[in-house]
């Protein structure tokens, strides 16, 4: 158990900081593990509001696609980089 919340902290705190590349690792990792704290949730809403870019791609794109992902809020736009975000499910395409 320790080693899950170690793990989860991590992830929190790489979604709170102010580098975009920890940020779009921390998105990821939510997706892949299905991760979904209430401060991570709280963090990926924050950062839907994002302006910044990682990996050619917008953060908060990512985390649309995150909230979505893991079951925290239903994307339904129209957004084709988010659509795509989630239909690769673990965002493999980053």
């Amino acid at each position: 158990m320790l080693k899950y919340s170690k793990t989860i902290a991590m992830i929190e705190n790489d979604l709170l900081s102010k580098d975009t590349v920890a940020q779009a690792y921390a998105i990821r990792a939510c997706c892949i593990s299905g991760y979904s704290s209430p401060k991570i949730i709280s963090a990926l809403k924050l950062l839907t509001k994002s302006n910044e870019k990682s990996m050619w791609q917008n953060i908060s794109d990512m985390a649309i696609a995150a909230l979505h992902l893991i079951g925290a809020e239903k994307y339904s736009g129209n957004n084709s980089a988010i659509k795509e975000l989630i239909k690769t499910k673990d965002f493999s395409i980053i």
